[in-house]
C-alpha cells in the first residue's frame, strides 16, 4: 500500500475507531438518561476520556485523510478545507471542554452547535463537487436524512433517548456521506 492509499483510508480508520469508542461509551452508559453524547461523557472520568478520545481520533484521522489524500488527489474547492479545519477545531473543543455548568457548558454548546451546522455545509460541498449521478442521488438522500435527524432531535416533547439517538444518527449519516464520496468519486 503506497502513501496515497494509506492517507485515503485514514477517514475510514478514524470513523471505525470513533464508532467502536462510541459504542463502548453507549454500553457503559446504557442506564443513563442523558440528552446528548456529551452528557453521557460527563457521568464519570473514564467516560469523558472515551468521548474525548473518540472525537480526537476522528478529527486527526479526517485531517490526515483530507490533507494527505483529498487535497492532493481530488478537486474539492478550497472552501471545503477551510470549513473542514474550522469544523475539526470545533470538534476538538467539543471533545475536551466538558459539557458541565458555567462557561464550559457555553463553550462546549457553541462549538458543538456550530460544528453540527458546518457538517451540513461540508456535505453540500461534497455533493456539488461530484460528477457521479449515483453519488449525488445517494448523497442527497443522506444529506436530507441528516436534516431530518437534526430537526427531529430539536423537536419539543421528545425524550432524552430520542434526542440522543437523533444526534448520533446525524453524525453517522455525515460520516457515511464522507466515506461514500471518498470511495465512489
Amino acid at each position: 500500500m503506497d502513501g496515497q492509499e494509506l492517507f485515503k483510508h485514514f477517514a475510514l480508520y478514524g470513523i471505525l475507531a470513533s464508532w467502536l469508542l462510541g459504542a463502548w461509551l453507549s454500553f457503559r452508559t446504557k442506564n443513563e438518561d442523558k440528552k446528548t453524547t456529551s452528557g453521557l461523557a460527563t457521568t464519570n472520568r473514564t467516560n469523558y476520556f472515551i468521548f474525548g478520545l473518540a472525537l480526537t481520533v476522528g478529527a486527526v484521522s479526517l485531517a490526515l485523510c483530507a490533507f494527505g489524500y483529498l487535497k492532493k488527489y481530488t478537486d474539492l474547492p478550497g472552501i471545503f478545507y477551510n470549513l473542514l479545519v474550522f469544523c475539526l477545531i470545533l470538534q476538538l473543543v467539543t471533545a475536551w471542554v466538558s459539557d458541565t455548568k458555567g462557561w464550559k457548558h457555553t463553550v462546549h454548546y457553541f462549538a458543538a452547535w456550530v460544528m453540527s451546522y458546518l457538517l451540513l455545509s461540508l456535505g453540500g460541498i461534497l455533493l456539488a463537487s461530484t460528477g457521479s449521478t449515483w453519488l449525488q442521488a445517494s448523497g442527497l438522500v443522506l444529506l436530507v436524512a441528516m436534516a431530518f435527524a437534526g430537526t427531529y432531535a430539536g423537536r419539543p416533547g421528545g425524550t432524552n433517548k430520542q434526542f440522543l439517538r437523533s444526534q448520533q444518527l446525524y453524525f453517522v449519516l455525515f460520516q457515511l456521506l464522507l466515506l461514500a464520496w471518498i470511495y465512489a468519486s
